[in-house]
């Protein structure tokens, strides 16, 4: 892992580590800067499509999938 990539971003509070966020109603594709941090990251989509790069490989998911 690149040591500059690294999230530097408190999420939620150290009695209660936890957040989340929605992203809906996006006219356009975006993307979130390639990043990486110890927490675990969940993604679940709703609906739709998303294309995901994880450790390299780009995975394609739709509707009810989750990602750990």
């Amino acid at each position: 892992m690149i040591p500059e990539l690294k999230e530097d971003v408190t999420h939620g509070t150290k009695q209660y580590p936890y957040d989340q966020y929605y992203l809906r109603d996006i006219p356009h594709a975006f993307q979130i800067p390639v990043h990486w941090h110890e927490e675990m990251e969940i993604i679940y989509i709703k609906e739709g499509t998303l294309h995901v790069r994880i450790e390299g490989r780009i995975m394609r998911a739709r509707r009810m999938i989750c990602f750990l």
